[in-house]
């Protein structure tokens, strides 16, 4: 068993745990500048876990979890930047 590989792979779907509560409650456009940097490193450590994590072993649920949670998440708040630059302008990219 590897155990930074779990580690990794936890600690992506938790940051995308954080990333869905902070983009459901707060809003699209609010939090999406909190969302989109927690959503790119929960990704990129879920993708990592992934790798130290064999299919079956611990961990592996956990790092699919935290990749298909982040890419959801960095797709919904990346498309709220999206639309709040389009409805009010280049100010909400600032």
């Amino acid at each position: 068993m590897n155990s930074r590989g779990v580690a990794l792979s936890t600690a992506g779907m938790v940051l995308g745990i954080v990333s869905a509560v902070f983009v459901v409650i707060g809003g699209l456009v609010m939090t999406s500048w909190i969302c989109v940097p927690l959503s790119i490193v929960g990704l990129v450590l879920a993708i990592v876990g992934l790798g130290g994590c064999p299919a079956g072993a611990d961990g592996h649920g956990q790092a699919i979890t935290g990749i298909v949670l982040n890419a959801i998440v960095l797709g919904i708040a990346l498309l709220g930047l999206a639309s709040c630059g389009a409805l009010f302008g280049m100010a909400c990219w600032i």
